[in-house]
C-alpha cells in the first residue's frame, strides 16, 4: 500500500506520509525533507 501511495503522490506528499506513519510533527518533517534534499544532491 505505501509503495502505491509514493507512486500517485509526489516526493513531498510521500515524505509527508512517512514523517504522519512514524508520528513526526511538522518541524521534525521539515528537518527531515531538509536532510533528504542534502543526501539527494550529494
Amino acid at each position: 500500500m505505501g509503495l502505491d501511495v509514493m507512486k500517485r503522490s509526489g516526493p513531498e506528499d510521500a515524505e509527508r506520509a512517512i514523517g504522519v506513519a512514524f508520528g513526526k510533527g511538522d518541524d521534525d518533517l521539515l528537518q527531515l525533507l531538509a536532510q533528504g534534499a542534502h543526501h539527494r544532491e550529494a
